[in-house]
């Protein structure tokens, strides 16, 4: 959960549930995070499993888990504006 607790790291989980990038591909959606600060993300989100990156191309892709927490991270929003 604690990989969940910062909105660069949801933007980047909600950019690859939109089908897998490479990392300069990620930083160009990403506006505002620099390169050190988006690895260091990527990482982390790698770590916790919410992520992975393919060996041969080196594509970032969601896990099915990655997949999971970003939907509910929208749907605890969701409900939270509703309240």
């Amino acid at each position: 959960m604690s990989a969940l607790g910062n909105t660069n790291r949801l933007k980047v989980l909600d950019a690859l549930s939109h089908g897998g990038l490479y990392a300069g591909d990620l930083q160009e959606a990403l506006e505002g995070i620099g390169a050190s600060t988006l690895s260091s993300h990527l990482d982390i989100l790698e770590e916790s499993g919410l992520l992975t990156q393919e060996r041969r191309r080196g594509r970032y892709l969601i896990t099915v888990p990655g997949r999971l927490a970003v939907n509910m991270a929208y749907e605890i929003s969701k409900r939270s504006e509703r309240a």
